[in-house]
Parts: C-alpha cells; structure tokens; sequence
C-alpha cells in the first residue's frame, strides 16, 4: 500500500492495526519497525492511525469483554502510533444498537475515551473522534459536547465532510466545532444516487458532482478542480490554523474516465498513467 500511495503521487497515508496478521494488534513487534521503514523509503508521512479494529469490538458492547478488548486495541494503537512519530488516532468510540440504547452508549463512550486520555496526553497522542454511520453524536453540539467532556486538549475530531452528509451539512458541523477539529477526510456525497440507489450509493460521486459535500464547504461551489484544492486549504485554516500543515494529495489528472478528479498544480511532477480517482485527502491540522 505504501509504494501503490507513493507511485499515485501521494505525500501521506493512513495507517492502522489489523486484527492479524502483518501489523496487527497482537503482531510481531518487528513489523512496526518495517511499517517505519516502509515510510522512510517511499517518503510518505504516516498522517494519521486509526485506533485499531474496533468495529469488531464495540467500546460499548453490551458484552463487558469486548469493552475491555476494545481498551486494550486502543491503547496498544496509541503506543504504535507514538513509535512512528504518528500523532493522532482516529477514534470510533461505539454505536447504538437496538440493544444498546443512546443514553448507555453515551455513558460507555465517555468512559472508554476518558480511560485512554492518561495514555495519549503520556505519549504526545490526539484521539480524534471521527462522525461514522454508527447512530452516535449526530450533531455537532453534541459532537462538540462529547469533546469538551474531557477537558483535554488531547481529544478532539476527526472531521469526515462526507459521512456527515446523511445527517446534516458540513458547513454547520465546522462552525460549531471549530479548533476541537484536528483532522479532516474531505470525499464527495451525493444525495440524489443515495435516494435511487441505496445510502452507500451516495459516496460514488466523483469530486464536486455531489450536494452539499465537497461543495458543502464552499460559497457557491466551483468547477475549477486546482481552485477547489485552494478553497479547501482556506476553508480548513479557518477552522484550524495551520503550522506546516499538509495536505497528502495525488499527483493526478484533471479528469478520470470523463469525472473530475483532485488535481494539483501543473507545475509539479508528471501524474503516474495509474493513479486512481481519489475521492479523499488528508489535512493536516495545528494543535489545539
């Protein structure tokens, strides 16, 4: 995945443990020195890890095991993360569940992020709460609220403009949350596709041809692909002053088979014939 990333013109990727195998949770500690060299060689940033596989094991399971399971993966996430130089973690804290009702889930979720702030704030770490399709955090007050329980500069979001399509409108998740923002996934969202065809549907939108997605984030919108890069950078510095901040973007044609694709400059190197139509990108903000 690194040489795949770098050949497509990528400046940074995102990283996490699996549950087995190379890299994994319980893996040989060796591979997270080969993950480090993997990065030195192709020259990638690691710009973020997720928090380990906890889809597998809810933090607010119903099943007290997988409750402590899932503090275990995390904490194991935060020292790799630590090892590679990584500071920030994205963080799924649990769902609502028929069985799991929101008040429980909430309670569980406090508990589990605020068990793991000790570990991060010792290791230079940021867990980051990302808003997923999990039926949790569906605003951003509440969004904002969840953060500023743990009064802590090591917790924060991990904001994805087009997860939150299904809900909301990015534009009013960035005014209420502001610097607790830490890291973006900027992809597009259309709601037309996800009406016809099914709710997952609406992420095969090639960028800019959504509704309130990418465009979301924009006064009007634009068609202009490199001018829409700089509007994002705009947009994300208001929200998070940058400090040497990044973006890891493709180096990649204007147009994948007829739909418009993130491009960069012209001035930087030729794109590889490879590169795929990337519906994501990375910033990278200060800290809080």
């Amino acid at each position: 995945q690194f040489h795949h990333a770098a050949g497509a013109g990528f400046a940074g990727i995102e990283i996490g443990l699996a549950r087995e195998g190379f890299f994994s949770v319980d893996g040989d500690p060796a591979d997270v020195d080969a993950v480090a060299r993997l990065a030195h060689d192709t020259g990638l940033t690691i710009s973020g890890m997720l928090a380990g596989p906890l889809g597998h094991v809810p933090p607010t399971s119903n099943e007290e095991s997988a409750r402590i399971e899932a503090r275990r993966i995390a904490r194991r996430a935060i020292e790799v993360a630590a090892s590679l130089g990584v500071d920030t973690l994205l963080v799924v804290p649990g769902r609502v569940e028929v069985d799991v009702p929101y008040g429980v889930a909430w309670e569980r979720a406090i508990a589990f992020v605020r068990d793991l702030v000790p570990d991060a704030e010792r290791h230079d770490v940021h867990l980051a709460i990302e808003n997923v399709w999990n039926n949790f955090l569906l605003s951003p007050i509440e969004a904002a609220r969840f953060v500023d329980e743990f009064h802590s500069p090591a917790v924060g979001w991990h904001f994805d403009v087009g997860n939150v399509i299904n809900t909301g409108w990015p534009e009013h998740w960035i005014r209420v949350l502001g610097p607790r923002i830490q890291k973006l996934h900027i992809k597009e969202f259309s709601r037309t596709k996800a009406d016809k065809e099914g709710k997952w549907a609406g992420f095969n939108a090639a960028l800019l041809e959504g509704e309130y997605g990418i465009n979301g984030l924009f006064v009007g919108g634009t068609d202009d692909v490199v001018k829409s890069i700089t509007m994002v950078t705009a947009a994300t510095a208001a929200v998070c002053p940058l400090r040497g901040g990044r973006i890891s973007l493709p180096v990649a044609p204007a147009t994948v088979d007829g739909r418009a694709n993130i491009a960069t400059s012209p001035s930087l190197a030729p794109p590889s014939p490879a590169a795929p139509p990337t519906h994501e990108l990375f910033h990278r903000c200060c800290r809080r």
